[in-house]
């Protein structure tokens, strides 16, 4: 049976209250991160998940983890970045889905709350960076609307990440 969008709760998670519940969820779906970071997952993964380097004009105030649920249980986790690198620009630094969850339209669910949450923030803007190489992701990103800018980072490893973005208001 399809998942009703309004079944789905959401809330800002915190290191301390959720990590055991965190680094449980990131153990579960480490294929995309093993992916994107050649490394397994562990607890140190958890804590660069909420405290990993932010751009200099940025602190921890500015970084929101929201954990999506169905059920009681964490099956999403989106890491947002609010007022970079404009002030009315968020980025999207991480959008994770339970494995056993994916294709079923959970992904789009999250995202539009994502988005909606975004929009009830003054966010005009959606940026989000995605490996060259992740076909699946582009697709996604491209399927709820967001462009590629033309603008590229390197990876640590030299792979690029294009950025994408994704005017919403």
């Amino acid at each position: 049976m399809p998942v009703q969008q309004d079944r789905i709760a959401s809330r800002k998670l915190d290191y301390e209250r959720d990590k055991d519940d965190v680094t449980a969820f990131l153990i579960r779906n480490q294929a995309y991160l093993i992916y994107q970071d050649g490394r397994d997952v562990d607890e140190a993964t958890t804590k660069e998940v909420f405290y990993g380097e932010l751009p200099a004009t940025h602190t921890y105030e500015d970084k929101q983890i929201i954990g999506y649920f169905l059920n009681g249980e964490l099956i999403g986790l989106v890491d947002i970045l609010k007022h970079y690198p404009k002030p009315d620009t968020w980025v999207i630094g991480l959008m994770l889905i339970e494995a056993s969850k994916r294709r079923q339209g959970i992904g789009r669910m999250i995202y539009q709350q994502t988005e909606a949450y975004l929009l009830g923030n003054e966010a005009k803007v959606a940026r989000l960076g995605v490996l060259e190489d992740n076909i699946v992701g582009k697709s996604f990103w491209k399927t709820n609307g967001f462009l590629a800018t033309g603008a590229f980072r390197w990876h640590a490893d030299k792979r690029k990440i294009l950025v994408y973005e994704k005017v919403i208001a």
